[in-house]
């Protein structure tokens, strides 16, 4: 389910895929947690991107 977030900066963790979409739709990046050793993963989006979580992932804003 794609999910929109405010811009700024998120971590995520669990096991499964992030896919980050542009504001004009199209993928922008992928990252599968599974295979990484600490199943964790920090990244940036800005205003009008969005999300589609594949898998159990938890998605945590960080707050500078």
């Amino acid at each position: 389910i794609p999910s929109d977030l405010k811009a700024g900066r998120y971590t995520a963790e669990g096991k499964g895929t992030l896919l980050i979409y542009t504001i004009a739709g199209s993928l922008r990046e992928k990252q599968n947690l599974s295979l990484l050793d600490t199943h964790s993963y920090t990244f940036d989006i800005a205003s009008g991107e969005a999300i589609k979580i594949e898998g159990t992932l938890s998605i945590t804003e960080i707050i500078e």
